[in-house]
Order: structure tokens, then sequence, then C-alpha cells
């Protein structure tokens, strides 16, 4: 009988890149993958391979992310149009991968504290492109915001997250209502009011999804809840019944998880929040169930 037996590493380019590779992150790639053999080593130098880069690692990785990076945008030949940056980055990368990425779409910085307001808005003057921006923990001022959205006039998606137990985290609402015409889709965080959503509404008519799972100490009048759920297609919204809770919540379920980034802790937080309002929320891919008797919640990530 003849050996059926397939040998994987000969799998062809389209499969074994395509499907099987890009489901790693840069680091894993530069590091591991690329070094199994000369096959994986050619076919991780093809641009295709890096349109789309992650650079969410840890930041205890003993790698110099930096260079690595760097290096990814290189293979990338300009032709990148999807990044997420996790680590120690510096004004001087988000510029050097702005300037090798005029395709840039989406850029994803998480937990980057040495990214300036300034650093920020001169990289995306470089991205005429970019249409979805997302910033989570990232230091920026009204002024800041405000200059990205006059700089990024196709940008349809932005999300803006904080810490949750800073009371003093404002999103900046005006800004992005005075510059962000033509958001589809917005994600804010911290301390929102009415007054500050309907300058959002006037100034973004275009929302198709509006997300203040994030926004722990909103209260809205019932008038405003009722134009927001009529207007857009996705919104979602906790009212703030447990607001001194809020923050307990965060670090129990970071505790609970392990290694989790603070971005995913925001998220959880919030289904947590709602979760006292109702026995079942369910919300994109995360699934929860809150059982109100033994005050114990059960998380279902879904693949």
């Amino acid at each position: 009988m003849a050996d059926e037996t397939r040998n994987w590493l000969e799998m062809p380019d389209e499969i074994m890149g395509g499907m099987i590779l890009q489901r790693l992150n840069a680091v894993e790639i530069l590091e591991s993958a690329q070094k199994v053999c000369m096959n994986w080593r050619r076919i991780c130098k093809d641009p295709a391979m890096w349109k789309v880069i992650d650079m969410d690692t840890d930041f205890d990785t003993p790698y110099d992310t930096v260079k690595l990076c760097k290096q990814a945008v290189h293979r990338s030949r300009g032709e990148l149009i999807d990044i997420t940056l996790h680590i120690d980055e510096t004004d001087e990368l988000l510029d050097h991968i702005s300037r090798c990425s005029s395709k840039l779409n989406r850029l994803c910085l998480r937990g980057c504290y040495y990214i300036t307001g300034c650093g920020l808005i001169n990289a995306v003057k470089m991205l005429p492109h970019l249409e979805t921006l997302e910033l989570y923990d990232i230091d920026c001022c009204a002024e800041d915001i405000e200059a990205i959205g006059r700089n990024c006039p196709q940008l349809k998606s932005f999300t803006m997250k904080r810490d949750f137990t800073d009371r003093g985290g404002d999103v900046h609402a005006y800004a992005i209502a005075n510059s962000m015409p033509a958001l589809r889709h917005l994600t804010p965080a911290g301390t929102m009011d009415n007054d500050k959503i309907r300058a959002i509404l006037n100034g973004c008519p275009h929302l198709e999804s509006l997300d203040l799972w994030g926004c722990v100490y909103l209260d809205l009048d019932e008038n405003l809840e009722k134009l927001c759920r009529e207007r857009i297609k996705d919104f979602y919204y906790v009212r703030d019944n447990i607001r001194n809770t809020a923050p307990y919540l965060q670090w129990t379920i970071m505790i609970a998880t392990g290694h989790i980034h603070r971005s995913s802790v925001l998220n959880i937080t919030g289904f947590l929040m709602g979760a006292f309002e109702s026995t079942r929320i369910a919300k994109k891919k995360v699934g929860l169930l809150f059982t109100p008797v033994t005050r114990r919640a059960h998380i279902n990530l879904k693949a």
C-alpha cells in the first residue's frame, strides 16, 4: 500500500502563508517560524505576508520589538495596510512606519505610553488612506484629537479607551464632533454626559455604531437614549447604576484571568456592569452569563 502520508512542510505557499503563518504575530514569524526551513523563510519574505502586521506582544518579551517592527515594515515594501502595536513604541518608530506605509488603512496603538499627541498627529498626516484608528491608553488632549480628525478626512472608525479608574479621563467628545464628520463607528470612553452625546450625534451624522460601554459614569436621559437607538444601528449602552463598583470589577477580572491586556479588561468590565441589569448579555463575539443569586460571572470568549 502506497504511503499516503503528506509532508505538511510542502504545503502550497498560499495555504502555508495565507492560512497558517499569518495566524502568528510578527515576533513569532521573525524569531521562530522563518527559521524552521528554507521554504518557510522564503514565504516569510514575501511582501504579501506583511500587509497586516501584528506587534501585539508582552512588554517583558526578550526580543528587541522595535527592531523587529522595523524589519516587518521593511518586508512589506510599502504594501502595509493594517498594523497593531503593543510595544514600547516611540514617536520615532511611529514616524518610520508612517513614512514607509502610505497605504495604511488601519492603525491600532495599545498602551504605547511613549507616543505623544504631536507624534501621532505628524504620523497621520502621512497616512492619507487611514480609515480606522484605535487608541488604547494613549495620552491625547482635545487639540490632538481635533488635529487628527482634520488630517484624516477618510476616518470612518475611531476608538479611544482609557482606564476606568480615571474619573477625569474625558474623551473630548466635542473635538470628535467638530473634526470627524465622516465617522461610521465610534467607541469612546471616560467621562461623558448628555450634552457630549448630543454633540456627537450632531457632528457625526453618519454613525452606524456607537459603543458607550466604556463610559461608566454616563446616565443618558430617556429621550436621548431613544434617539440614539432610533438613529444608530448598533448602539451599546449600560445605565450607570453601579459606578462605584466598576474599578473593583476591573482589577478582580485582571487577577482572575491572568495575562490579559488592559483593553480587554475594560471590555469585559463593561459586560459585568451590564449584567446587573440583565441576566444574559451578548455582544459581538463575547458571551456572558451572570447569575444574580451567586454573584458569579461566567465568561465565554468565543472563537
